[in-house]
C-alpha cells in the first residue's frame, strides 16, 4: 500500500492554525455563551496539542527554529528539550555549574543546524599534545565560529560591551602617557641642551630605531608634576588591561560551561534525525559519549576571544615595551597601588538575580538524563 507523501512545513502550519481556530471557537462558546462543548472541546484540545507537537518536531528536524506566531514557546521548547535530552551522551562529562547564558540562547544554538562534520573531523585528527592547547588549529577556529551564535546573549553582549569600553580607556591612557613622556623629554633637553646620549633600540614592532635617551632620574627631577601625571596614566592603562583580561576570563568561563551543556544535547538531537540528514551534519563520524566528552574538553581549553577578527574576539592589552622600565620604579608602584585602591572603593557593586533553577538548562539536563 502506497503511503501519502509527508506534509510540507506550510501544510503542517495551516493544519495547526486550523486546529487552533477550532479550539478557540469551542472555548469561546463554552465560556461566553454557556454552551457545554464536552467531548468535542476535549477532542479539539487533544488534536491541537498533537498537531502543535508534530509541527514543532518537524521544524526542529528541518532546522527551522520556533514559529512564535503559531507555536507557543513552551510547547516548542518542551518538544526540543525532550528530543535533546542528553541521556547517555552526558555520562562522561563532569558536572559543572550552569552558565550565565540564557535558555533562549541554548534554544537558538540547538536549532541552528550547525554542521559538525568539520569540527568532528578536526577533533579525531588531533595527534600531538601541543594540538590540545594550540589556539590556532582548525578545531579551535571551528569551535569559536560555533560559539559566535551566542553573540546576542545578554551576558556575552554585556561582556563585549564592557571590554570595548576598557579598550578605549587603555588606548586613551597610553596616548596620554606618550604625550606626557614626550613633553617630559623636551623639558629635560631644553634645560640640559640636548639628550644625554643616543642609543639604538628595537621598537615595539621589531624595527631598529635611533633614540635620544637620558637618565630617567634626571628627567624626573626636571618635571615632577608631569612624572606624577605620567604614572597615573600608566596605572590607568594597567587597570584597563586588567579589566580586559577579566572580561576574557568571564567569556571563556561561561562559554565553557555552556558547551558542557550544549554538546550532549546537540548529540542527542542529532541522533534522532533521519540518517541522511544526520550524515549531512556530521559526516561519517559515529556519535558516542566518549566523542561528546572529547568535544567538551576541547571547548573547555578553547580561548573563545583569541581571534580579534571573530565576533567574540578582542586583543588583550599590556603596557608597551617603552613604558615597562617605568613600571619598575617604586614611585610608580605607589601611585598604581593608590589608584587601584581608589578605583575599587569607587566601584559600584551590582547584584544579578538569576532565574529560578526550574528555568535553567541544567535542570532540564537533569530531567532528561
Amino acid at each position: 500500500m502506497k503511503h501519502p507523501p509527508p506534509l510540507t512545513t506550510s501544510e503542517l502550519r495551516q493544519e495547526v492554525l486550523a486546529a487552533w481556530q477550532t479550539l478557540r471557537r469551542l472555548r469561546d462558546a463554552s465560556t461566553s455563551k454557556g454552551v457545554i462543548a464536552g467531548g468535542e472541546l476535549a477532542e479539539a484540545e487533544k488534536k491541537y496539542e498533537e498537531l502543535a507537537r508534530q509541527y514543532a518536531t518537524h521544524r526542529i528536524i528541518h532546522n527551522k527554529g520556533p514559529d512564535p506566531q503559531v507555536l507557543d514557546g513552551e510547547t516548542f521548547e518542551d518538544v526540543l528539550y525532550s528530543m535533546a535530552a542528553p541521556g547517555r551522551f552526558a555520562k562522561h562529562i563532569p558536572k559543572t555549574k550552569t552558565s550565565c547564558l540564557t535558555r533562549s540562547t541554548m534554544t537558538t544554538v540547538l536549532t541552528s543546524g550547525t554542521k559538525l562534520s568539520g569540527i568532528l573531523k578536526a577533533l579525531t585528527a588531533l595527534s600531538a599534545a601541543r594540538d590540545a592547547f594550540d589556539q590556532h588549529t582548525p578545531l579551535r577556529r571551528l569551535i569559536r565560529r560555533w560559539a559566535e551564535q551566542t553573540r546576542s546573549d545578554p551576558f556575552i553582549g554585556q561582556c563585549l560591551q564592557d571590554v570595548s569600553a576598557h579598550v578605549a580607556d587603555f588606548s586613551k591612557a597610553i596616548g596620554d602617557a606618550t604625550s606626557l613622556l614626550n613633553n617630559l623629554r623636551v623639558t629635560y633637553e631644553k634645560e640640559n641642551d640636548g639628550a644625554a646620549r643616543l642609543t639604538v633600540e628595537r621598537g615595539d614592532r621589531g624595527r631598529l630605531e635611533v633614540v635620544a635617551a637620558s637618565a630617567w632620574q634626571g628627567a624626573a627631577k626636571a618635571g615632577p608634576d608631569q612624572v606624577h601625571k605620567l604614572y597615573e596614566r600608566l596605572a590607568a592603562a594597567e587597570l584597563a588591561a586588567g579589566r580586559i583580561e577579566y572580561g576574557a576570563k568571564d567569556v571563556n568561563r561561561e562559554l565553557s560551561r555552556f558547551f558542557a551543556q550544549l554538546v550532549p544535547r546537540y548529540f542527542a538531537l542529532l541522533s534522532k534525525l533521519p540518517r541522511q540528514q544526520r550524515k549531512d551534519l556530521i559526516g561519517g563520524v559515529r556519535l558516542s559519549p566518549a566523542l561528546a566528552a572529547r568535544l567538551v574538553e576541547a571547548a573547555e581549553t578553547t580561548d573563545f576571544v583569541a581571534d580579534p577578527d571573530s565576533e567574540l574576539g578582542f586583543q588583550r592589552k599590556s603596557l608597551p615595551k617603552r613604558f615597562r622600565p617605568l613600571a619598575e620604579q617604586q614611585e610608580y608602584k605607589r601611585v598604581r597601588q593608590a589608584m587601584h585602591k581608589r578605583k575599587v572603593q569607587d566601584a559600584t557593586t551590582v547584584i544579578v538575580r538569576r532565574k529560578r533553577p526550574a528555568q535553567s538548562a541544567e535542570t532540564h539536563q537533569q530531567q532528561g538524563s
